[in-house]
């Protein structure tokens, strides 16, 4: 448990590190999804994924709960 949770944090604090780069360097208005950078990409890929694990910790609570 205490493993897993020390993973999550860094996990948390590399996002925030991937997040603070792209918006001093490479913030630009969107025009279409093929100008996305690679930065872009990997900050889009992970916030789906926590949205993702948001949703299926919520539908497993739900579960548990019946």
């Amino acid at each position: 448990m205490c493993c897993c949770w020390v993973c999550l944090q860094w996990a948390y604090i590399a996002f925030l590190g991937v997040l603070s780069y792209f918006v001093l360097t490479d913030l630009q208005p969107f025009t279409s999804m093929s100008s996305l950078s690679h930065c872009e990409w990997i900050l889009v890929v992970w916030f789906i994924s926590h949205i993702v694990e948001e949703l299926m910790q919520v539908t497993t609570n739900a579960i548990r709960l019946k």
